[in-house]
């Protein structure tokens, strides 16, 4: 979910500027190793991308302009926005949208469908409800859950092939593409630099990480595994990537405590609370960054058992499973490439 971009909290500071450290202290940083960074507040979140073996800070202007047109497009805050415009429509008349919008729409209704539902789009007036991460944020009563449920079926979105043309088949339904468009702008930037022959890079989407190539001697990046019982940058473990995206999902940051109660950001779609099973967190490992982001809630959501199973079944994707108990779930081709590094975890398969 999009919020207000004036809702920036210590918390969140502090949170860049951890990941920031992640990557100075699990990378051996070459003394030849040139490099230009630059850091932002898009998609309700902060972004940091690093670019090697170039000085174009052109190359940088290029990725925020991106970010920009992306948040522009799909933010359902922004009232201008190809979301909204679908919003203010739904059980009325299709909107007309840009290629960007129509493709992260479709690829949502094809992981709602791989999930069973449990990754919807139409969410949306269910977490307006909650607005879990911001200030406002409460826990709402029965009734009014209820009410809103009745407003999420990602089936009620229509599409039309090769024109672009999507509708909401009920009024008052609303899309929130906070659980994708993340994963699509770290696609879109790493093409976009991809493009212009960079071979080197690190894309940092408040937490959600895209590497290009690997390091300056010739050997993976190693990405922290956030230790989801522990402030953020303890890591549990070091995951070795090379042009790969890593999108982690978990209960342990955005939440509303109340009366003593935590309620974690991740809704079901079908009760209409926090989803509640075995699992602290979920990381996917893919080469498609809207792949991860899209797993990482359908997987978590869909609990150990059947996400463990899913995730070996489907091609190019891995996943770290943390479980309540601190037992690590590892799909099988990602167990060589996976360092566990914190004794009270254990690596159960």
């Amino acid at each position: 979910m999009f919020g207000n971009k004036k809702n920036i909290s210590l918390a969140l500071i502090i949170s860049m500027v951890l990941c920031m450290f992640l990557f100075s202290a699990c990378e051996k940083k070459e003394k030849k190793d040139i490099k230009i960074s630059r850091n932002g507040f898009f998609l309700d979140t902060f972004i940091d991308i690093s670019l090697y073996d170039t000085t174009d800070e052109k190359l940088l202007d290029g990725c925020f302009e991106i970010l920009k047109d992306i948040e522009n497009k799909m933010s359902r805050h922004d009232k201008d926005s190809e979301i909204s415009k679908i919003n203010n429509k739904a059980g009325k008349s299709y909107t007309k949208v840009s290629d960007d919008v129509y493709y992260v729409i479709k690829k949502s209704l094809e992981f709602s469908n791989l999930s069973n539902g449990n990754f919807d789009i139409t969410i949306g007036k269910l977490a307006s409800l909650w607005n879990i991460g911001n200030k406002d944020a409460k826990v709402p009563s029965k009734e009014d859950i209820q009410e809103a449920l009745k407003y999420i079926n990602y089936k009620d979105i229509k599409i039309k092939e090769n024109t672009n043309m999507v509708k909401l088949d009920k009024k008052d339904m609303i899309i929130d593409l906070g659980g994708i468009a993340k994963g699509y702008a770290s696609d879109k930037i790493k093409n976009y630099l991809q493009s212009k022959n960079i071979k080197r890079a690190i894309i940092n989407l408040g937490g959600n990480i895209c590497v290009i190539g690997e390091k300056s001697n010739n050997t993976p990046w190693n990405i922290g595994i956030q230790n989801p019982f522990n402030n953020r940058g303890d890591y549990l473990g070091v995951l070795k990537v090379k042009n790969k995206s890593v999108i982690t999902s978990g209960i342990y940051e955005r939440f509303l405590e109340y009366k003593g109660k935590k309620y974690h950001h991740i809704l079901s779609p079908f009760d209409g609370y926090p989803i509640q099973n075995e699992l602290v967190s979920v990381s996917i490992i893919s080469y498609d960054g809207i792949d991860c982001d899209a797993l990482s809630t359908s997987l978590f959501a869909l609990g150990k058992d059947k996400g463990l199973k899913l995730a070996n079944e489907l091609k190019n994707i891995d996943a770290i499973f943390v479980t309540k108990d601190k037992q690590i779930y590892l799909t099988d081709d990602i167990k060589d490439k996976f360092i566990l590094n914190e004794d009270s975890f254990n690596v159960a398969n």
